[in-house]
C-alpha cells in the first residue's frame, strides 16, 4: 500500500484537543443534530444521543462540550449534586450516562427542574444514554413526555468501512502505512469499538517499536491471536 492510497476521505468534525470524531452512516444523525446547536435546538433544551459502550458517545459529547462551553457531569456526579447547585451554574452541560439516573425519584425529579430551568433560561443539555428514551423507565411521567418528546439520536456501533479507514489513518498518523489485506483481518478480528481500535493501535506501535518490525499481516495475525490486542 503506497501512501497515496491512504484513505483520507473521512468527514470529522474537530474535537479540539482529541482526535477528530469521524463520520459515517453509523453516527452522521447525531452528528446533524451535534452541528445544528443552537439554533436546531430551539424547540427543546436537551438533545439525547444513546448508543452501546465504545460507540463513540462521550466522544462526540466532547464535541459539543467544547462547542457550546459546557461543564461535564457524570451520572454520579449528577446525583451527589444537589438541584440548587446544579441550577446555579447557569452553563450548558454534558450529562452522561442519564440511564443510571432514570428510574430514582429523586434524580428524576432534579432532571425534570433543570430540563424547565434550562428551557426558560435558554441553555442546553446534551444527555448520553446506553438506552433510547423510548426504552427508559422512567417514574415521573412529565419528565418521560419531555424526554421522548425532545431530539434524540443512535450512535451505533462503527461498521467495517470506517473501521478500516481510521484504522489505516491512526496508523499512518504514527509513521506506519498497512497494506489493505492486514487492515481488513484487523477489522474483522477486533471488536467493533473505537475503545478496541485505540486499544490496538496502541499496542500494535508499542510491539512494532519494541521489535523494530513493520506492521504486517502475520505481525497483526500474531497479535491478534495472543489476545492482547483484542478489547474484551
Amino acid at each position: 500500500m503506497q501512501a497515496h492510497q491512504l484513505p483520507l476521505d473521512l468527514r470529522s468534525v474537530p474535537a479540539q484537543g482529541r482526535e477528530d470524531f469521524f463520520v459515517s452512516g453509523c453516527n452522521e444523525f447525531a452528528v446533524h443534530w451535534v452541528e445544528k446547536w443552537p439554533e436546531g435546538w430551539a424547540s427543546s433544551p436537551v438533545l439525547i444521543l444513546y448508543g452501546q459502550r465504545g460507540s463513540g458517545k462521550t466522544h462526540l459529547g466532547e464535541v459539543w462540550r467544547i462547542r457550546a462551553g459546557a461543564d461535564f457531569v457524570s451520572a454520579g456526579e449528577f446525583a451527589a449534586t444537589s438541584l440548587d447547585t446544579l441550577l446555579s451554574r447557569d452553563r450548558n452541560v454534558v450529562i452522561d450516562r442519564i440511564d443510571q439516573l432514570v428510574g430514582d425519584p429523586v434524580q428524576e425529579e432534579k432532571l425534570f427542574h433543570l430540563y424547565n430551568h434550562y428551557k426558560q433560561a435558554g441553555l442546553s443539555f446534551l444527555a448520553l444514554s446506553r438506552l433510547s428514551p423510548e426504552t427508559l423507565g422512567f417514574v415521573i411521567k412529565d419528565l418521560a413526555s419531555r424526554f421522548r418528546a425532545a431530539p434524540n439520536a443512535e450512535i451505533a456501533a462503527p461498521d467495517d468501512d470506517l473501521l478500516f479507514k481510521v484504522l489505516a489513518k491512526r496508523f499512518y498518523d504514527q509513521g506506519y502505512v498497512v497494506a489493505p489485506p492486514a487492515l481488513q483481518f484487523a477489522v474483522t478480528r477486533m471488536e467493533r469499538s473505537w475503545e478496541a481500535l485505540d486499544h490496538l493501535v496502541e499496542e500494535a506501535i508499542r510491539r512494532a517499536t519494541a521489535q523494530k518490525k513493520h506492521i504486517t499481516l502475520p505481525f497483526l495475525r500474531d497479535l491478534l491471536g495472543s489476545g492482547e490486542g483484542e478489547n474484551e
